[in-house]
């Protein structure tokens, strides 16, 4: 899979530069915003592909409290509160 992705983002690079445009500033900066929107969509792939690893990672005491106050209260809401999201009315 990754290496089709590379490929990928190689030959659409590529093409940005057969495209004839008469100042190589403008055809180099659209080359460049293409290869940085690749950049950037293969950061959130890769971030997205391990969801709890790095900065943004819940760790297991996180989910080891919500466990514990979920099975000491039983309320959707609280529990809905705990992790961020807003409690669902009745």
């Amino acid at each position: 899979m990754w290496t089709a992705l590379l490929a990928g983002a190689v030959v659409t690079v590529g093409f940005g530069f057969l495209f004839g445009v008469a100042n190589f500033r403008v055809q180099l900066a659209m080359t460049a915003s293409v290869a940085m929107l690749i950049a950037l969509s293969f950061t959130l792939l890769i971030e997205l592909d391990f969801p709890f690893r790095r900065d943004a990672a819940i760790g297991a005491d996180r989910w080891q409290y919500l466990q514990h106050t979920l099975g000491r209260t039983g309320s959707n809401a609280q529990a809905a509160l705990i992790v961020g999201a807003a409690p669902a009315r009745r």
